[in-house]
């Protein structure tokens, strides 16, 4: 299982900056097992994030547990839970405004893990 900081990075380079380009958000992501918290920034179709508590007005906070966060781990639910779902079943706790959350995993790209170094 990623930290939530290489989680936070794998969103970074996922981040497709056209979907991403009119959108501001800053979302507090919390670890509730280890107190961990981070303040993810988007704005200007990139995303940043820094150890400790956001400060400004907080777009939408989650918290959520080491299993929620193995769960939310992309291609890595056993269940192939939603979002929505982790939700739903208590993994991940959302307050403020919930669906940018939702609008911010629907900006990133899916790649292709196994691909050619060289092209013939």
């Amino acid at each position: 299982m990623l930290p939530l900081e290489q989680l936070l990075d794998y969103f970074s380079v996922h981040l497709n900056a056209e979907k991403a380009e009119s959108e501001r958000m800053l979302i507090e992501w919390s670890n509730s097992d280890t107190g961990e918290r981070i303040a993810m920034r988007l704005e200007n179709s990139a995303l940043t994030y820094l150890p400790g508590a956001a400060e400004g007005r907080v777009t939408a906070t989650v918290s959520l547990s080491r299993e929620g966060l193995a769960r939310l781990q992309m291609g890595r639910d056993p269940l192939d839970l939603t979002f929505d779902d982790l939700v739903g079943e208590g993994y991940i706790q959302t307050t403020g405004d919930s669906p940018s959350v939702l609008r911010l995993l629907n900006m990133l790209d899916d790649f292709e893990p196994m691909f050619n170094v060289v092209e013939p």
